[in-house]
């Protein structure tokens, strides 16, 4: 169980590896007009929770229930109180946000901080978003891979209904600077819905995430005022700050085969600001013309398909943004290989027969490479290498109540070039499973070898009746030998 004196502690939402959890609350001690934030650290297993200490930012008034925050126009929109209201990790950085009123009390903005969570924690920088005539109230932050800041928050004045609104500040701008705000959702109306209970309760609906694809793009949800009058609504939108610089070069691209039609594409991404990549391809000494432009999701990848069978490609790409592009890559080439066979089945015609059955997909290959498998964690091993569009094979090799797993291959001996393996495609003989050394289902015989002088007949009989019986009828006369030195006896029918 965590306890704290606060009855408001904030989680930071994490981004990334850290080595632990951290919350925020305002702290408890004031010094005349100072005011502080505690650090709160949650680590180690079993988890417990520490304090890292306070860190001091700017002052704005203290809050009780008989000097609450500003209320906003239209019309009169409580903003709640000074709690922190949203905080996130990210590159060892703690961000975080909340309402504060202005030094006179006469109006609410917007604060945000950026901490660094060591013992004690230390402030790296803070900023307001205020605006003469605009109350700013309930925000949300989010921080990208770029260590750009977002915050979306709502706002209203004597002229305008409450409505969303954004700013954000690149990682490079001056420490505590935020762009002009910027509106996201306009007010339609005026708004007053009370619930009897004496306040025009706003509904907290802020939220400002980073897109998990590239890491860069900011997504805001914040609640408007809309129509008919005394009804609200969420509004969400996304934006890019535009990057200052044009992407650096992708490296060590990699061209790797996957099968006749895909080759699969790697490379290093160099740049943290570009927005989408360019891929080109050529064959031979024709030009290069471009394939896709994939955009970046933090995965430098790519998988060409539709290609075709042992046929040699050569790519390159370069990143890009709303500045330019980047320079290209090295060149990577690969050669497909032959068409998979596909849908390969196996059944088995009786507990010694099983056939295998493929499509063949390549026009290109001089022959098959059967390759078998038994039980489930045995090795597969060729038993057959076949003439091209061939598309059957009869296993006859196979022994009762066995499991078998089955794959084809394509073979150019010429090239050479080889395809992918198909599916792989098992099934289990009929009967039992053959025991000791004899082969399964009748189809082995059995050899006793006896030496010495003479032999009890009764002990033979008794020795290898059991075994017999199938064949007594046809040839216990061979049994009834003299036995000079070492004289074989085999099974009547073998």
């Amino acid at each position: 169980e965590f306890t704290h004196p606060s009855f408001v502690l904030q989680p930071a939402h994490t981004f990334g590896p850290a080595p632990a959890e951290y919350l925020l609350t305002e702290s408890d001690v004031v010094i005349g007009a100072r005011r502080f934030l505690d650090v709160l650290r949650i680590a180690g297993s079993p988890p417990s929770l520490s304090s890292l200490g306070t860190v001091e930012v700017s002052a704005y008034p203290v809050i009780t229930i008989n000097n609450p925050l500003p209320l906003a126009p239209q019309t009169q929109i409580d903003t709640g109180d000074t709690r922190i209201l949203n905080a996130v990790q990210r590159n060892g950085r703690v961000y975080a946000t909340h309402t504060v009123s202005n030094a006179t009390n006469t109006k609410t903005e917007v604060a945000w901080y950026e901490i660094v969570p060591s013992s004690p924690p230390t402030l790296a920088q803070q900023g307001r978003v205020s605006d003469p005539a605009r109350f700013y109230y309930y925000p949300s932050i989010a921080v990208n891979a770029n260590g750009d800041i977002a915050l979306g928050f709502s706002g209203s004045s004597t002229t305008e209904f409450a409505g969303g609104y954004y700013t954000a500040r690149r990682f490079g701008d001056p420490a505590g600077f935020t762009q002009i705000v910027s509106p996201l959702k306009q007010g339609e109306g005026p708004y007053f819905k009370n619930f009897g209970a004496g306040q025009n309760r706003w509904g907290d609906y802020s939220a400002t995430v980073v897109d998990p694809s590239g890491n860069l793009k900011f997504w805001t949800l914040q609640e408007y005022a809309a129509t008919p009058v005394n009804t609200w609504g969420t509004w969400w939108g996304s934006f890019v700050l535009p990057p200052l610089s044009t992407p650096s070069d992708p490296v060590g691209l990699a061209a790797t085969p996957l099968s006749g039609s895909t080759i699969s594409l790697a490379w290093t991404d160099n740049s943290s600001n570009e927005e989408s990549f360019v891929i080109e391809r050529k064959t031979g000494a024709d030009p290069f013309l471009g394939i896709a432009t994939p955009s970046t999701s933090d995965i430098a990848a790519y998988t060409d398909a539709f290609l075709i069978e042992r046929t040699t490609y050569t790519y390159r790409v370069k990143a890009q943004n709303s500045l330019g592009d980047s320079g290209f890559s090295n060149e990577s080439t690969a050669t497909t290989l032959l068409g998979t066979p596909g849908n390969a089945t196996a059944v088995a015609a009786s507990s010694t027969l099983i056939d295998i059955s493929w499509t063949n997909m390549s026009a290109l290959e001089t022959g098959y490479r059967v390759e078998r498998k038994v039980g489930t964690g045995g090795t597969f091993v060729a038993i057959a290498t076949l003439p091209a569009d061939t598309i059957s094979y009869a296993d006859n090799s196979v022994s009762a109540g066995t499991f078998f797993s089955y794959r084809i291959q394509a073979v150019d001996n010429v090239t050479p070039t080889v395809s992918a393996y198909s599916n792989e495609a098992s099934v289990t003989t009929p009967g039992s499973p053959a025991i000791g050394g004899g082969g399964g289902g009748g189809g082995g015989c059995l050899s006793i070898t006896l030496s010495g002088g003479e032999v009890s007949y009764v002990t033979l009989l008794f020795s290898v009746g059991i075994l017999l019986l199938p064949a007594c009828a046809l040839g216990l006369r061979r049994f009834f030998r003299r036995q000079e030195r070492t004289v074989p006896i085999r099974h009547p029918l073998c």
